[in-house]
């Protein structure tokens, strides 16, 4: 019998090839519905890998895989206003390339990312380019073909990422309070600790206007995040940011309350983050605090005016009935479904070394598993 890592790594290997499995059946299926595939994309191990998210990702957002777009000549791209910027900017983004990446495959990928990023300007010209837009077009970059990624990034930046593209920060810094208002309803001691010392949640800039991309290092982890928000409301960056702040109570509550220290020990996060633990903490924290909620009770700082926002503007013309009764009940069937998928799976797999001891080998094991698997996606979607 081998170790219990060997045992852990082929159990996870089992629990993946059955998510393709099944995630490749839903989408070659004749009648795949966007449902099915949000709920893959927020429960454990999102969509595996980049040839699933390739399809998965445009299919969710009403992408056609096989669209050509026209190509804008250069001169008309070296000379939008920003470009001087955004070359700047890609430039100087070599850690977002997987390391060992052939230099002359990453300087085309460079190039295309420049292209990328400004046709989408050119093609909106109400959307304002802003430091860290580089850092989400480059993560579809590195997934999709850059039409494909043209595609959907501009789709995206008229709804996930209008705020972030208004013409100042002003709506992005309005929304960052919500993260407290979320903090406050979980753990009210957090909050009076920053706000001693006057720690506004600036700190959670980076983190949302890239989703997470510049910050986390690693692209594996960073693409399961990416899963997650394309599946999801796009206020869900916020509620992983309130998510990660809570996690880290223990730390907020040993650093010398003092603005220097805390601001930097919320800027600095650890590697070792529990990402799948962290977005099944969002989806609860989603379910249970809804930001129409939020807002209508008064949590949210009322000296604070969210209508500036996109998203904001639209919860409050969207909600309908008494508190907490929020018009997007579909959105919220689709949370309480991957909710139901992550306790399962969370369960299996933090259970499976007690399992394992009492098991002949791990071959049984990671049969019994498999054989569990698919009755849990089977029954649940």
């Amino acid at each position: 019998m081998g170790t219990s890592t060997d045992e852990g790594l082929e159990i996870f290997s089992s629990l993946k090839n059955d998510k393709v499995h099944h995630i490749l059946s839903v989408i070659s299926s004749t009648s795949p519905t966007i449902n099915r595939i949000k709920v893959f994309s927020m429960s454990r191990f999102g969509l595996v890998n980049n040839t699933i998210r390739k399809k998965a990702w445009l299919f969710m957002h009403g992408i056609d895989a096989k669209v050509q777009n026209i190509p804008i000549a250069e001169s008309i791209i070296s000379a939008h206003k920003e470009y001087h910027q955004v070359l700047m900017d890609v430039n100087r983004s070599l850690k977002r390339f997987p390391p060992g990446m052939d230099e002359v495959v990453r300087m085309a990928m460079q190039d295309q990312l420049v292209n990328l990023i400004i046709r989408v300007l050119i093609h909106n010209k109400y959307l304002h380019y802003y430091q860290g837009f580089h850092d989400v077009c480059v993560t579809f970059l590195l997934v999709l073909s850059e039409d494909e990624a043209y595609c959907l990034i501009s789709k995206l930046a008229n709804s996930h990422f209008i705020d972030f593209m208004a013409q100042t920060m002003e709506p992005t810094t309005q929304l960052l309070y919500l993260i407290y208002a979320i903090v406050e309803l979980e753990n009210p001691a957090i909050i009076k600790t920053l706000q001693q010392v006057s720690v506004e949640p600036f700190f959670a800039l980076p983190w949302v206007i890239t989703w997470f991309g510049h910050v986390l290092g690693d692209l594996t982890r960073i693409l399961r995040v990416y899963d997650f928000f394309l599946a999801s409301d796009p206020i869900m960056p916020l509620y992983l940011s309130a998510a990660i702040v809570l996690y880290r109570h223990e730390e907020v509550a040993s650093t010398e309350v003092d603005f220097a220290q805390l601001h930097h020990m919320l800027t600095s996060l650890p590697k070792c983050l529990p990402i799948e633990l962290l977005i099944s903490d969002a989806m609860d924290l989603f379910l249970r605090h809804p930001p129409d909620k939020i807002i209508s009770s008064g949590a949210f700082p009322r000296q604070l005016n969210l209508r500036l926002t996109n998203i904001g503007s639209e919860i409050l013309r969207l909600k309908k009935g008494p508190i907490g009764d929020s018009i997007d009940t579909r959105t919220r069937a689709i949370y309480k479904q991957s909710w139901s998928v992550v306790t399962y799976l969370n369960s299996t797999v933090s259970r499976y070394q007690q399992w394992s001891k009492k098991m002949v080998g791990v071959a049984i094991l990671v049969a019994l598993l498999s054989v569990l698997i698919r009755l849990i996606f089977t029954r649940l979607l």
